[in-house]
């Protein structure tokens, strides 16, 4: 046992584990994916980074104090710091909380300011640009009177970019935002690319842990198409569930193609805009769920990265694939109840390898990538 680094530990419901030895917490979780895939203990890889001060992205909501975090009982708790955030994450809470209580909380009281304001969301990246996207309540009494408090807030922000998001619902993101201070997205450099993404879009929590995923993938395909002498050059790869296309576009080199597949039509502009921006000629881009991808035209020898979210990967997507015998299957899951119940639905292929990547640490939350082989007859 250990003390916990956070002074909020026993009340926030964000971690579990800061009494734990950080050596102990992987032994742990790799144990339980070991038990998933069904596979010995120590052929399980793990790969970790920093324990703490590792998140690149945090969600805050206002509470009667200011802005926090849920505690056990679902209430807000003030957090003046995060001790699992980067580092220019708090320093960024720090000032938009002194800007709430010296200005928001002086001018109008705790009720109407909860009416609102809803929460906020502040991101950063590795070459220290950090974006706030403060979020009102859509026909909040205020409204008005808040968004011109916080476009005068915006000048001063040391945050490059700031934005004002409207929703209606519990949500802490909407396609209903102005930017009221440089840009609507981030770029992250991974390996000798660059990916922009939304800030009002999805992107990993932990940088290092990223692009080391990113590392560990690009060697399976290059060792599997190394031990079976067999080129890639003229296979496609399929990425699945892509995103904003990092997996297909930091991969695309070493296939005659890359097709890209996601439903979410924002993230689909964005890999087209990376592969663009990275020069990937050999790229393709479709807007629609994996389970339609029947529409469209492969070669006869196709790889598969499938990043599914946690609910898994559609019996019809499965059966889709399991039609196409692509080589192998990198299969990156945050779910591992999700991805054993996978597993065992693609009968034709033997596991080859699996790792932990530990992008939460403190939490229970696992990261896994397993790959998989087709069986030759």
């Amino acid at each position: 046992m250990v003390t916990p680094l956070c002074s909020y530990f026993n009340d926030c419901a964000g971690c579990a584990f800061q009494q734990v030895d950080y050596s102990s917490q992987l032994e742990r979780k790799r144990k339980i994916l070991a038990l998933a895939v069904n596979l010995n203990i120590d052929k399980v890889k793990v790969h970790s980074a920093n324990s703490y001060y590792y998140r690149n992205r945090l969600e805050f909501l206002l509470g009667t104090k200011g802005f926090g975090l849920r505690n056990k009982d679902g209430k807000v708790i003030p957090i003046d710091k995060c001790v699992i955030a980067e580092k220019k994450i708090n320093d960024n809470l720090t000032e938009v909380n002194k800007f709430f209580e010296n200005v928001i909380f002086q001018s109008i009281s705790i009720a109407e300011a909860l009416k609102t304001f809803h929460g906020l969301v502040l991101r950063t990246t590795s070459q220290g640009f950090s974006s706030l996207s403060i979020v009102i309540k859509s026909g909040a009494p205020k409204q008005e009177w808040a968004i011109e408090k916080i476009k005068e807030f915006s000048l001063h922000s040391s945050c490059e970019n700031v934005l004002l998001t409207l929703t209606d619902n519990e949500e802490l993101y909407s396609a209903d935002y102005l930017v009221l201070k440089g840009q609507d997205y981030l770029e992250e450099p991974f390996l000798d690319k660059k990916i922009q993404f939304p800030i009002q879009g999805f992107f990993q929590n932990n940088t290092k842990m990223a692009e080391e995923i990113q590392k560990y993938i690009r060697k399976l395909i290059s060792d599997h198409s190394s031990n079976s002498n067999n080129s890639t050059k003229n296979t496609q790869l399929l990425d699945l569930y892509s995103g904003v296309g990092c997996f297909g576009i930091i991969n695309a080199n070493l296939f005659q193609k890359v097709t890209f597949i996601e439903s979410f039509a924002p993230a689909i502009d964005y890999a087209k805009r990376n592969m663009e921006l990275n020069a990937v000629k050999n790229g393709e881009a479709y807007a629609f769920e994996a389970k339609k991808m029947r529409r469209l035209k492969f070669l006869n020898d196709i790889y598969v990265i499938t990043d599914p979210p946690r609910i898994g990967m559609e019996m019809e997507t499965i059966n889709i694939l399991k039609s196409l015998k692509p080589k192998i299957i990198i299969y990156v899951s945050c779910n591992i109840e999700q991805l054993k119940k996978d597993l065992l639905k693609f009968k034709n292929y033997t596991l080859k390898s699996a790792a932990l990547f530990d992008f939460f640490p403190q939490t229970k939350h696992i990261e896994a990538v397993v790959g998989l082989s087709l069986n030759i007859k």
